[in-house]
């Protein structure tokens, strides 16, 4: 899976709450870009988050009964049967937790079939200021939870925007230095070219003038000849007019 899908699955995890797959997601991406200060943020923030799950979970636990109390007289029965049988993994001989979680199925139940939930039995039902304590601590951790979450995913999801626009505006500088060091390649390569039409234009000129003084020396030479042979021819000339009058 590539690092941007990685990503994508990662913010979706947040959204969706789940912190666990959030955090294993990350984890992968860390291993692919080991170096990434980001991600080692996003991963220690939501292991913040989770300590601060755990802790709040602890408390539940510590304290099962009242809280499960809680939430049945807040109408949250499903929640309560959900701790109520995650303390009784802990200690599976408490009677008072199996009694209290037998009695929110019952209700569970009832709700089902349409029926009235009866109340809890007196010696168990926590007096009103307890019980909007417990109820009012338990929503507001919950809420600080969500809200912490919430922030992350939004935190997160400006980041990514962010790391999106920088990724395209490197994207963009690097395209532009690419643009210019292709244009100043084709420049050096078009300078290159013309100095070296010029070259050959130079080259083609020196052998020219070259082969025109070449030519001028072969005529000079060509008529020197022809003139000398001429001086020659009239010489012969005149001295074979020359003879006959020595003769007589």
């Amino acid at each position: 899976m590539g690092q941007a899908e990685l990503e994508r699955e990662a913010l979706a995890q947040l959204k969706a709450g789940d912190l666990q797959g959030a955090r294993g997601t990350l984890t992968v991406l860390l291993q692919q870009r080991p170096d990434d200060p980001r991600l080692r943020q996003r991963i220690a923030q939501i292991d913040a988050h989770l300590s601060k799950k755990n802790q709040m979970e602890g408390r539940l636990m510590d304290q099962p009964l009242d809280y499960a109390r809680a939430y049945v007289r807040a109408g949250r029965h499903a929640e309560a049967l959900r701790l109520l049988r995650s303390a009784m993994a802990r200690a599976p001989q408490d009677e008072a937790l199996r009694k209290m979680a037998m009695e929110v199925v019952r209700a569970l139940k009832g709700q089902q079939s349409g029926e009235s939930t009866p109340d809890m039995e007196p010696t168990q039902t926590l007096d009103v200021r307890a019980q909007a304590e417990a109820r009012q601590k338990i929503e507001d951790e919950a809420h600080q939870l969500e809200e912490a979450r919430k922030a992350e995913v939004a935190r997160q999801s400006e980041e990514d925007r962010q790391a999106e626009a920088a990724r395209r505006a490197e994207d963009a500088r690097q395209a532009e230095a690419a643009r210019r060091a292709e244009d100043a390649r084709q420049a050096e390569a078009a300078r290159r070219a013309e100095e070296a039409r010029q070259a050959e234009a130079a080259r083609r000129a020196e052998e020219a003038r070259r082969a025109e003084e070449s030519r001028q020396a072969e005529l000079v030479r060509h008529r020197a000849s022809t003139g000398i042979q001429q001086l020659e021819t009239l010489l012969a000339r005149i001295r074979s007019r020359r003879r006959p009058l020595h003769s007589a």
